[in-house]
């Protein structure tokens, strides 16, 4: 026998031996690494990397391409970090998986599949990005409330985006899965005491997660219903009668509202809906603040922030709604 990094492996064995560096190499992505690539879209200009490198904005690095069979094709692609959390590459022919490396020839996380979103159509008009669910409380009657209030808004895609979650609850959102209404992205919090930086990246995630596939999305939490008010028509309608082309995206002002009692953990007869959906049971709210939600067009925004785009391509710009043509409730 031999010792490798302190394990044992039968003599010769290389087999083994790259077992040991190939599991230890992912454990170390996996439960160590704040620094990793989450994720690659495949645009039909450009291929985009996202990455949880926190304080790179600008900074030099070198993106890496590899085939189905995860061999490097060609040489590296110098780019930039620009914007936060995103590297843009030139697409190469033949790349199915990419990775980022700060030298052309030094050393690259385990790269991560590009996602196809070439189709010049998006596949969805409305959809919408929920922001990192967490936590031990129950979110089941909250989820379902969510995505039902949004599909009777017109939307018919939801990112849902979870870092912690109960079994119950995952369940329904499985189910909503399972039927195509939403997509699940897995996303833990590797930032302790940084939940800011943790939900942009999420929030520029799914930006690029949306681009080129959904026409108009909107960026909220699981506690958060955007709502015509005056207007007697849907989100959708709302979207599909816009008629400036230069509005990259529209902003709504938030009245908060006071959740004074916990939810049910579990789904016990009809009547509890009716009683605790939190839309019908809580009333207590603000008056129209200052803080703002968005529905956005992800192809005319370069980066978001929580509340609002942070830069738009040129000559985009965002329309203020009234309260009283909408709010975030």
């Amino acid at each position: 026998m031999r010792a490798l990094h302190g394990y044992s492996c039968p003599r010769a064995s290389v087999a083994c031996a790259q077992l040991i560096w190939v599991t230890a190499f992912v454990i170390d992505q996996i439960l160590v690494k704040q620094d990793y690539i989450h994720s690659a879209f495949g645009y039909p200009y450009q291929t985009d990397v996202i990455t949880s490198s926190i304080a790179k904005y600008g900074d030099k690095i070198y993106c890496r391409y590899f085939d189905m069979s995860m061999q490097e094709i060609g040489n590296p692609f110098k780019s930039v970090v620009f914007p936060e959390y995103t590297v843009m590459c030139l697409r190469r022919d033949g790349a199915k998986f990419m990775s980022l490396s700060e030298s052309a020839s030094g050393y690259y996380d385990y790269p991560v599949p590009i996602v196809d979103r070439t189709q010049y159509v998006p596949i969805h008009f409305f959809s919408v990005c929920l922001a990192p669910i967490h936590g031990t409380a129950t979110k089941w009657l909250q989820l379902v409330e969510f995505i039902e209030h949004y599909k009777i808004q017109g939307a018919t895609h939801f990112y849902i985006y979870i870092s912690h979650i109960d079994e119950y609850s995952r369940m329904l959102i499985d189910d909503y899965v399972r039927t195509g209404d939403a997509e699940v992205i897995i996303l833990r919090n590797r930032f302790k005491g940084m939940d800011e930086v943790w939900h942009s990246v999420q929030i520029q995630e799914c930006l690029n997660r949306a681009r080129g596939h959904s026409r108009w999305v909107a960026f909220v939490d699981l506690d958060e219903r955007i709502t015509p008010t005056n207007y007697s028509k849907t989100l959708r309608s709302y979207l599909k009668e816009l008629n400036d082309d230069k509005i990259g995206g529209i902003q709504f002002r938030q009245r908060l509202v006071l959740q004074n009692a916990a939810l049910p953990r579990r789904y016990t007869e009809a009547n509890q809906i009716a009683s605790w959906m939190p839309t019908r049971r809580f009333h207590n709210t603000s008056r129209v603040g200052r803080q703002w939600k968005c529905i956005v067009d992800p192809k005319k925004v370069l980066f978001m922030r929580k509340h609002k785009p942070d830069a738009f391509l040129k000559g985009y710009w965002l329309h203020q709604m009234k309260p009283e043509e909408g709010i975030v409730r």
